[in-house]
């Protein structure tokens, strides 16, 4: 993480926001929230993408490509998820096609969120179908399977961010685990959970 730097040129009015507030001032025009956006995002973002992907430059190159979507995204967000997730799934693309074009085709877990399927079309039906699943579920169950399974924090990082016990919220992934499975083969009955 050696090549991200943090400024204190934001305005402390832009650096007091919200994440969703955030999002909006963007969507607004404001350059300083943008400048904000990386400074709070990139350092989260890196870490993320290095638990899943070794050297150095490729983590870089992968936290820019993100960066880069999601600017071009952002206007599109509409706070179906927190900022952080959204941001970590597009890392999980990015990622993704990183491994694509290094010819690596091994599958990777779940839990590392990234997405690998045998063509673009089956992995971009399998992302919209999930996501379509997670919008079904109520937002206690879309939150914490979205922050285990696609942001990657561990069941202590989930209890320590809902301010609940390691024992409640994994009672809490293992009901939204089930709710995930009972909506999936609704939506997609063919399909094995």
């Amino acid at each position: 993480m050696n090549n991200i730097t943090v400024c204190a040129s934001s305005t402390p009015h832009v650096r007091a926001l919200d994440d969703p507030a955030l999002v909006r001032e963007i969507q607004h025009g404001n350059e300083t929230a943008m400048e904000e956006f990386y400074q709070r995002f990139a350092a989260g973002l890196y870490a993320f993408i290095r638990r899943r992907v070794g050297e150095p430059a490729d983590i870089e190159d992968i936290l820019a490509e993100t960066m880069t979507a999601a600017v071009t995204a952002i206007m599109r967000f509409k706070g179906q998820s927190q900022v952080f997730t959204w941001l970590c799934r597009i890392a999980g693309f990015k990622i993704a096609d990183h491994y694509r074009r290094c010819g690596n085709k091994k599958a990777i877990p779940l839990d590392e969120a990234v997405p690998v399927a045998d063509s673009a079309e089956k992995d971009l039906d399998t992302n919209l179908l999930i996501r379509q699943v997670l919008l079904h579920l109520n937002q206690e169950y879309r939150q914490v399977l979205e922050e285990k399974y696609i942001a990657g924090f561990s069941t202590r990082e989930i209890a320590f961010r809902l301010r609940r016990s390691e024992k409640a919220v994994e009672s809490i992934l293992g009901r939204a685990r089930q709710a995930f499975a009972k909506e999936y083969r609704r939506l997609a009955p063919e399909m094995e959970v």
